[in-house]
């Protein structure tokens, strides 16, 4: 530990990052005491790289098992676009109308209950999205001091009038409440704020310098507006640009992961997607919670738009799959992105991993043959990976004018998915989503009993026995609910969604 020892009691710390009174009582009981800040950096792991399996590998610095070219990796110019863009206005007109009719259909999967809930899970996305994920403008105290008018409590040293929710929702620095901004090494830093994620929704965090190579895995482009550096001291949005400021040299990479019953055991339909839907909408919380929590010790942080599973990639979290999605030792793709956080806090660097996962898909390609859209390339189509993107003359879907590089980017060793193919297999069975090759990935098993544990260090080792792993879980039939199963979904939770696994957790 530094010789910095804070003053900030346990209590206090709580209600900092937006645990009120009735919270603090509840994570008394549900938490290790901790006397105050110091202790809760040190009761978490301090290494650059989280705890990982054993056979997890650790590599050098952006040395990933996908190759990257960084002479030919360019920042992305943020627009995307998988549907309306290769398309004719007629054909997306016929298409979109055949998504609304299966509704009215009524089918397992796609009852309304489905509909509605999985809407619903989606919806506290839209809630945070202002303060949330892929937000530059730091004006939180600004409008919340709109929000609440008077009567105003007092700050703790009772020099100024505010709102007592600003308090207790930590969205005052340390300048305006006259506490000493936190100060730790690299390594307090990174435990602190891996427990602050863990409190707020989120899973594994990693860490990275933002230099010359990974600044171009932000967008240059968000809303039309450009992003760019700025030297000033706080993000900040107007008509004209997105500015992050100079100062934030860190970033903090953190993953959201899934419900693995929903996600597994369903899909394509509408049950699937509220797994999905539900940890996007954890991604808002989670990064609202964590601004808040930043700006609470006077540390500035910004979620900029970018590249999410190439920083997850970069950072150490997963490996590149096949799918194009990212694929972590602990929870296999099932997660459903990673917060990339900018920050002046100083963090140490996380290295990139070799679990063997990447190599496993060379001789796997269970995700393309179960892709109902094609848009994934099967090992005899591609075995492995390529410089190349989606060619433009690709027929997967039907498009009338297929536009690939709003989708892909030049610069990475990889399997191109068409992702046009996917999202028009949405459009056109009703289904808001997929997720098939995600909930039928071989190393989402991995956890399910002691046989795949030893799987799992296997493949690190060798891709000897890849083929056979791949027939194995085949056999053994990992993958979706039959329609009979799905049918009875909603009236069967204890069966389908038990509460010792499912609840407090987005595994």
């Amino acid at each position: 530990m530094s010789k910095f020892h804070s003053t900030i009691s346990r209590r206090d710390f709580m209600k900092a990052i937006g645990v009120g009174a009735a919270g603090v009582g509840a994570a008394t009981a549900a938490t290790p005491v901790f006397r105050d800040i110091d202790e809760l950096a040190s009761a978490s792991s301090v290494a650059p790289n989280e705890k990982r399996p054993w056979f997890v590998k650790e590599r050098d610095y952006l040395d990933t098992t996908c190759e990257i070219d960084w002479n030919v990796l360019k920042r992305w110019d943020g627009v995307w676009d998988d549907w309306a863009a290769h398309l004719s206005q007629e054909e997306m007109n016929i298409r979109a109308k055949l998504y609304t009719d299966r509704e009215l259909k009524h089918e397992p999967g796609f009852t309304q209950m489905d509909y509605a809930m999985s809407r619903a899970s989606w919806m506290a996305l839209s809630a945070y999205s202002k303060y949330g994920t892929d937000n530059i403008d730091d004006s939180i105290y600004e409008v919340f001091k709109n929000d609440f008018p008077p009567p105003y409590g007092y700050l703790p040293n009772g020099n100024a009038f505010v709102p007592p929710i600003f308090v207790s929702q930590g969205i005052l620095p340390p300048e305006v409440t006259g506490v000493p901004r936190w100060q730790g090494t690299p390594e307090e830093n990174a435990a602190i704020y891996r427990t602050a994620t863990r409190i707020s929704g989120g899973a594994q965090t990693h860490f990275l310098p933002l230099d010359d190579r990974t600044v171009k895995l932000l967008t240059t482009n968000k809303g039309g507006k450009p992003v760019v550096f700025e030297d000033v001291p706080l993000p900040y949005t107007n008509e004209d640009k997105c500015v992050i400021p100079t100062k934030c040299k860190y970033v903090a990479v953190t993953l959201i992961t899934q419900n693995k019953a929903m996600a597994k055991n369903q899909g394509p339909d509408m049950a699937a997607n509220q797994a999905s839907y539900k940890a996007y909408s954890q991604t808002g919380k989670t990064t609202f919670m964590m601004r808040c929590f930043m700006r609470g010790l006077g540390y500035t942080i910004v979620y900029p738009p970018q590249l999410n599973v190439a920083w997850a990639v970069v950072s150490g979290i997963a490996e590149q799959s096949r799918m194009k999605s990212g694929m972590a030792p602990e929870c296999g793709t099932l997660y459903r992105k990673c917060l990339v956080g900018v920050t002046d806090m100083p963090f140490p660097t996380s290295m990139p991993i070799d679990a063997g996962m990447m190599k496993f898909c060379f001789d796997c390609g269970k995700c393309a043959d179960l892709c109902p859209s094609e848009a994934i390339m099967n090992k005899e189509e591609q075995r492995e990976p390529t410089w190349e993107i989606t060619p433009a003359d690709a027929t997967a879907g039907n498009p009338t004018h297929l536009k690939p590089e709003l989708f892909n980017i030049h610069g990475r060793k990889a399997w191109p998915l068409n992702q046009f193919a996917c999202m028009n297999y949405w459009v056109e069975h009703g289904t808001d989503g997929c997720g098939i090759c995600q909930g039928t990935c071989v190393f989402n098993n991995f956890n399910l009993s002691s046989v795949h544990g030893l799987v799992a260090s296997v493949v690190s080792k060798t891709s000897l026995l890849n083929g056979f792993f791949y027939e194995a879980d085949k056999l053994w039939g990992y993958g979706n609910l039959d329609e009979e199963s799905r049918d009875e979904f909603w009236f069967k939770p204890d069966k389908y969604l038990p509460t010792d696994k499912y609840l407090g957790t987005n595994y």
